[in-house]
């Protein structure tokens, strides 16, 4: 964001600005750190204490976890070599000082219930959280993770700053929709209205630019071939 907009807006009400490399210090130096202490007096207690448990956990870290202390595990829904592989395949830049080195759990649909007989003090989810198909699933399953007074704590990216720019919001409707009903969620794959909405209604992730009101036009002139190529994608997945 700009330095601009934080000084004029968010110093005066006494917001403290945050960019990445600062949370993720504070995450691991204030917080995740804290927790690990916490549990090395009382390991894997349900029963008080600051949080019982000393384990953490962080979800989806790809190939740049936020989490980075000792002991750190993480869950994704591809291995280590699946990742780089996912990462080369799409262009993504990565710094192998940054991989983690495994990824300790693994499930194709990110079923969180394939962790057995861990709690965690912590977990973690950085910029995951929307893309879950089943928000309260994912909650639920969470929750069975934590140890007693554990915490769930989420970087989530501000839709009016990114490409999800003209993206309608979910309404509580469709989260609960999603939890009771949904067949396409039942066998892990997205809606071909999130598909749609991802590959065709997406603009600029440029947060800036955003800030300046500079979204862009709502639709673009290719609308119709992004969409014909999102149905497409969705169909590959649906005979794969």
């Amino acid at each position: 964001l700009s330095r601009e907009h934080y000084y004029a807006t968010g110093r005066a009400r006494g917001l403290t600005c945050s960019r990445g490399q600062n949370i993720r210090a504070i995450i691991n130096e204030e917080i995740a750190s804290r927790i690990v202490a916490a549990g090395n007096d009382d390991a894997n207690s349900r029963d008080g204490g600051e949080a019982g448990g000393g384990g953490v956990l962080e979800i989806g870290p790809f190939l740049q976890p936020a989490i980075t202390i000792p002991g750190a595990k993480y869950f994704d829904v591809l291995d280590l070599e699946g990742l780089k592989a996912r990462a080369r395949k799409v262009g993504y830049p990565s710094d192998p000082n940054t991989h983690p080195k495994q990824i300790h759990y693994v499930h194709p649909t990110g079923d969180l219930g394939s962790i057995h007989n861990e709690t965690f003090g912590l977990i973690l989810s950085s910029h995951t959280i929307e893309h879950q198909l089943d928000l309260i699933g994912h909650l639920v399953a969470v929750s069975r993770l934590l140890a007693n007074g554990g915490y769930y704590v989420m970087l989530v990216p501000d839709k009016r700053y990114c490409f999800d720019h003209y993206v309608a919001e979910s309404t509580i409707a469709d989260v609960i929709d999603d939890h009771v009903a949904d067949r396409a969620v039942a066998v892990g794959r997205h809606k071909l209205k999130s598909v749609i909405e991802h590959r065709a209604l997406t603009v600029k992730n440029d947060a800036n630019a955003h800030w300046r009101e500079d979204s862009g036009p709502k639709y673009s002139v290719d609308i119709v071939d992004r969409i014909r190529r999102a149905m497409d994608e969705y169909d590959e997945g649906v005979r794969d």
